[in-house]
């Protein structure tokens, strides 16, 4: 029987553009696996410096239990063994700017899309949408301080 090893996970952005496990008492990596197709790391930041910001600090968001971690990026969504780092499902073009970030609650994986003005539930085991409710209106603010 494997030792449970508990653990934090990390996103890591910029060159690495990974998600890591390490093992909270070593600081130790215990797995390591590229966002892959959930993610457009090379966005050039001199083109297009607004989209760069979102790629790489706004579009990158988790939510995890003891046994699963989701992953959000801009191109898509991607749950994972949150013990291996074992991807279990993976689903495309879910990000947008203004998505709140996913909510695991019992058995469903709760996002929002700006995009389509809705509140939707993944199936946290096979990734599929169970339901989706739209919303009446998408406005949102931002506060700022000067």
């Amino acid at each position: 029987m494997r030792k449970f090893v508990p653990i934090v996970i990390i996103l890591v952005t910029a060159k690495m553009n990974s998600i890591q496990a390490l093992d909270i008492e070593t600081g130790k990596v215990v797995w390591s696996i590229p966002l892959g197709e959930i993610a457009a790391p090379n966005v050039d930041r001199s083109q297009d410096r607004f989209k760069w910001d979102y790629e790489n600090e706004r579009s990158r968001r988790l939510a995890a239990t003891n046994e699963v971690v989701i992953a959000q990026g801009s191109q898509g969504i991607t749950a994972l063994d949150a013990n291996t780092g074992r991807r279990l499902w993976q689903t495309r073009g879910l990000s947008a700017y203004g998505d709140a970030d996913p909510l695991i609650l019992q058995r469903v994986v709760l996002m929002s899309s700006v995009k389509h003005c809705s509140v939707f539930a993944l199936d946290l085991k096979t990734g599929k949408e169970v339901w989706r409710a739209q919303i009446p209106s998408c406005t949102y603010y931002i506060l700022a301080e000067n």
